[in-house]
């Protein structure tokens, strides 16, 4: 058995979007047209602006802002949706082992079956286990009392969830 003590704060949350981001499929290619988007937002500012179109010029100002913006925009979203919990701020103790995943917290005791979860990504730091295609538990190596090697969680994972990768 495994056991990791996450406290819910502003770091491990912030941390666990992180992650979350650097495995996106297509997050090169996204950076790119939003790049492009940028320009082409920033020329048709300037162009409707020099024509005397302040109304539409200062929407598209707004949109170009709003696309600078976005990805802030979200992690704040969700960073104040999570401060919103009755978790935020407490301590929550996962154990893993052969027959699922638990999670205990002065407010509440859950357990999963493996198969309750879809699927899960070593990374260098830790693990991420999916719960469908939105909800995940990030698992950072440093939150792990004993230190277990990073290799006997990856098997135990392995093993145990249908889909498992390494990024």
């Amino acid at each position: 058995m495994y056991v990791a003590q996450i406290k819910m704060s502003e770091e491990y949350i912030y941390a666990s979007i992180v992650q979350r981001e650097k495995l996106r499929a297509f997050r090169k290619l996204l950076t790119v047209v939003k790049a492009v988007c940028l320009i082409l937002m920033i020329a048709m500012d300037v162009l409707f602006i020099a024509k005397g179109y302040l109304g539409v010029g200062c929407i598209t100002i707004g949109l170009t802002l709003l696309l600078v913006f976005s990805r802030s925009c979200d992690r704040f979203i969700l960073l104040r949706r999570r401060k919103k919990s009755p978790f935020w701020n407490q301590d929550v103790r996962i154990e893993l082992d052969e027959d699922g995943f638990r999670q205990s917290s002065e407010l509440s005791n859950s357990s999963l079956r493996w198969g309750a979860f879809t699927k899960g990504i070593g990374v260098k730091d830790g693990f991420l286990i999916f719960q469908g295609p939105h909800g995940h538990v990030w698992l950072p190596l440093t939150a792990f009392r004993d230190e277990p090697r990073r290799e006997a969680v990856a098997e135990l994972l392995k093993a145990s969830l249908t889909k498992y990768d390494e990024a």
